[in-house]
């Protein structure tokens, strides 16, 4: 499971998929940027920002200093955390 301040795990890790919520940060490769802009990892999906006002989309701006909430194949999920915290 990960834990951190700017990581957790919603639910434990079953048939190789965890969701995370995770924080991106000012250097990420990702901050500013919209989704459709981001080449996203194969096997995983940005389901929402965290407090879940609304699904993310192809306009969906990932900001800076904002959590969201990811769908994320086990093999790829260290990809996605360098992607969002660079």
């Amino acid at each position: 499971m990960l834990t951190g301040e700017d990581i957790r795990t919603l639910i434990y890790p079953t048939a190789n998929l965890d969701i995370i919520e995770v924080t991106v940060t000012e250097s990420a490769p990702v901050a500013g940027r919209r989704l459709d802009e981001i080449a996203l990892p194969t096997g995983s999906l940005l389901i929402s920002t965290a407090n879940r006002e609304a699904l993310a989309g192809p306009g969906t701006i990932l900001e800076a200093d904002e959590r969201y909430i990811l769908a994320v194949e086990s093999d790829v999920v260290d990809e996605v955390l360098n992607l969002m915290r660079g």
